[in-house]
């Protein structure tokens, strides 16, 4: 894949999120693209704050900037899986300053992408002060469209932990 086929295949998938019809987060969050480069593997999508995303405070609510970032690495890592999806298999989000701006930048950078796994980690960016705001790593899992997904419940009897063991 080259840098032309990658920004192709990127604004496909954020065209694709944004002409859902239904009311899902991924669409209402408007990403678009702003820069990516397939030889350094990273993206840069932007995304608007609207009044519904913000917290009493007037700030980005810190679950929206989560969402932020699971929509900018998975976005990142679909382009890489184009026959398949991804699902968010964990991320970490720390939070560095307040988020007060009315768009901010997530630049991703894929750090490795195997055959069913990729590695991710991202910062927000403030555009006008180009100040970083926020950093997260997530990984996430390829899987292929139409093919079950099912959870199947783990109890530990001693602690009564539950985990879950995901069939792909």
């Amino acid at each position: 894949m080259n840098n032309q086929e990658f920004d192709a295949s990127l604004r496909r998938i954020l065209v694709s999120i944004g002409q859902s019809r239904s009311k899902r987060l991924n669409s209402m969050l408007e990403p678009s693209l702003v820069h990516c480069d397939i030889d350094a593997l990273t993206t840069t999508i932007s995304f608007p704050v609207f009044e519904w995303e913000k917290n009493e405070r007037g700030d980005l609510h810190g679950g929206m900037v989560s969402a932020m970032f699971d929509v900018a690495m998975g976005v990142t890592c679909v382009a890489f899986y184009p026959e398949v999806g991804v699902i968010t298999t964990d991320m970490q989000v720390a939070f560095i300053k307040p988020f007060n701006s009315s768009e901010y930048w997530f630049k991703t950078e894929l750090l490795s992408h195997g055959k069913t796994f990729a590695r991710t980690r991202c910062v927000a960016i403030d555009p006008v002060t180009n100040i970083v705001v926020a950093a997260s790593n997530g990984n996430y899992m390829a899987f292929k469209p139409g093919s079950t997904r099912e959870m199947t419940p783990n109890a530990d009897p001693e602690t009564h932990n539950r985990s879950f063991k995901l069939h792909v």
